[in-house]
């Protein structure tokens, strides 16, 4: 389903993410001669960037492949923000979660967005790729390669810009195409609406292959390349019906899983159940340190795999880390409720779970929004990982200095 797949393709944009410091920052890419579009009769064409040449088509001032940009900033940017709108010169990589983006500037690198709103206008230009996973996504703009999820993707026409010089790859439940593609396009849509009004037609110079509930009729000298078309099955999209039920059996299961995990912190960890000192930007490294731990844990289970008396060791370790895998979540639930406990002055029991109850039922939430869901979920699951890591160094060196205290008492 298209669920299904976009969450795989999500997860393969998380993993870009995590290896980014390996592949990422590379000099201004250009597309080989021989990838760049060409002009056919009857149709404008976006115009090749190249270093000579602006996004617009314009040609910079001569001073300037001499004189240093004072513009340009030389570094890669990460944001968090509610509503942020990049107009900057960045030499370097993009790295965007927020509600509402706009990108109108230029990125010698990649651009990574997780959002609910995204919009690329005219004067947006990415010297490599882009990887967006939002709600609903606005291009006009012009990189190498466009690779897109969300559930509703327009791809405006433009004579100038609205364009992917090389390959784009698109999986949406409403995809309305008008732009141009240099090289291949690869479209998943349940609704696939392919502009072909004359003079503001979309264009694809390689080959589109793609799924949707309708074929296309497109005339000749929109595609170069060839077409090909797998249809999509009526079977293949939920109905209203088991999407509400399915939600209503998650939710529950949720609250029902948190209040007993809270449950047994109290017995295990009391000083985790209750503690009102907690603070919201112990998160991110606590993400961080939770994406170390699960790479970590199962590259020591193989390792412990070429030895002789770690073999059992290694199944109780990989058992253990799947089993905690799953009270993750409810971790950072408790984690953030105790943050909250103040604020709603819940020092009884009886109103803190009420607001434990909430804070599930708002994380859980902002675990559906479309396409962006699984991503709020990996970092819930991270956060999670990471308090728990942080919890038992804290525990271990708090046992040392009392241990130490001792003896030195003695």
């Amino acid at each position: 389903m298209l669920k299904n797949k976009s969450r795989l393709l999500i997860l393969f944009m998380i993993a870009i993410l995590l290896f980014a410091t390996f592949s990422f920052a590379t000099d201004t890419t250009t597309p080989p001669e021989e990838d760049a579009p060409k002009a056919t009769e009857g149709t404008t064409v976006a115009p090749t960037a190249t270093p000579d040449t602006t996004p617009d088509g314009t040609t910079p001032d001569d001073d300037s492949t001499t004189t240093p940009n004072e513009n340009i900033e030389n570094y890669s940017l990460t944001v968090f923000e509610d509503d942020y709108t990049m107009d900057r010169l960045i030499d370097g990589n993009v790295y965007i979660f927020a509600n509402n983006v706009t990108i109108s500037g230029q990125v010698n690198g990649n651009v990574i967005v997780f959002a609910n709103n995204v919009t690329f206008t005219e004067t947006a230009y990415v010297a490599n790729s882009i990887y967006v996973a939002a709600n609903k996504v606005n291009y006009s703009g012009v990189c190498v390669d466009l690779n897109i999820v969300a559930n509703t993707v327009n791809m405006t026409y433009s004579d100038q810009t609205s364009f992917a010089f090389r390959d784009m790859n698109v999986m949406a439940n409403i995809f309305n195409f008008a732009g141009g593609v240099g090289r291949n396009a690869n479209v998943y849509a349940n609704k696939f609406n392919f502009t072909t009004e004359e003079n503001k037609s979309g264009i694809i110079y390689g080959n589109l292959n793609y799924s949707s509930l309708t074929q296309l009729e497109l005339k000749e000298g929109l595609v170069e390349g060839s077409v090909n078309y797998k249809k999509i099955s009526e079977k293949d999209v939920d109905s209203v019906q088991d999407i509400i039920l399915d939600k209503l059996l998650s939710l529950g299961t949720t609250l029902v899983y948190t209040a007993i995990i809270f449950l047994l912190t109290m017995l295990i960890a009391p000083k985790f159940a209750n503690n009102s000192t907690n603070k919201l930007s112990k998160l991110l490294p606590a993400i961080g340190i939770g994406a170390l731990a699960l790479i970590a844990i199962p590259l020591i289970f193989i390792a412990l795999m070429f030895t002789v008396v770690g073999v059992s060791f290694g199944f109780v370790l990989i058992g253990i880390y799947a089993l905690l895998f799953f009270i993750y979540s409810s971790i950072t639930n408790i984690y953030v409720a105790n943050t909250l406990r103040n604020k709603f002055k819940a020092d009884k029991m009886s109103k803190f779970l009420l607001v434990l109850l909430a804070t599930t039922i708002v994380i859980w939430a902002l675990q559906q929004i479309p396409y962006v869901g699984p991503v709020i979920a990996l970092l819930v699951t991270l956060a999670g990982a990471g308090l728990m890591v942080m919890g038992m160094f804290s525990n271990c060196k708090k046992n040392i200095k009392e241990a130490s205290s001792t003896n030195q008492a003695e």
